[in-house]
């Protein structure tokens, strides 16, 4: 290679290297814009719970510290908790409770993905709510009194 071949190729490095670092850059803010939407949504739907007149205060309260638990970590929770709420206001319980169960079952399948007890408990079971709960139980996440409440 001669010498102009070599100052082309460098150039050309160069400029990928500052292109790179510019859509590294542009990814960077869109990643930070859809973060800072999602947490506007989720003030809004927090606002949309403390507004709700069919919740006690002590719900209102719980619902909000679970929100705001979930807001850093996964957003689509607190949507789909506020989605819930709003199915109770509308009188379609059954319904509220069905998405909240999957939520429920989603998390705590996120949880014990990896653990190994978990994945041998599981054996030959299907990853269903109810053996869900009946491990946190066996893992003493929850008393023998929860797993009857949420079992029934």
């Amino acid at each position: 290679m001669n010498k102009n071949t070599v100052i082309i190729l460098i150039i050309v490095i160069m400029l990928m290297g500052l292109g790179l670092c510019g859509l590294n850059e542009t990814l960077q803010q869109e990643r930070n814009k859809r973060k800072e939407a999602e947490q506007k949504n989720v003030r809004l739907i927090m606002d949309s719970i403390r507004r709700q007149k069919g919740f006690t205060d002590a719900i209102k309260h719980e619902l909000d510290l679970l929100a705001k638990q979930f807001e850093a970590i996964e957003p689509d929770v607190t949507v789909k908790i506020a989605k819930a709420i709003q199915l109770i206001e509308i009188n379609q319980t059954e319904n509220a409770i069905e998405d909240l169960a999957v939520v429920m079952e989603n998390l705590l399948e996120d949880y014990y993905k990896k653990d190994n007890g978990f994945i041998t408990f599981l054996k030959n079971r299907r990853a269903d709510l109810h053996h869900l709960l009946t491990y946190c139980n066996k893992d003493k996440k929850i008393s023998d009194v929860e797993l009857q409440f949420f079992l029934l």
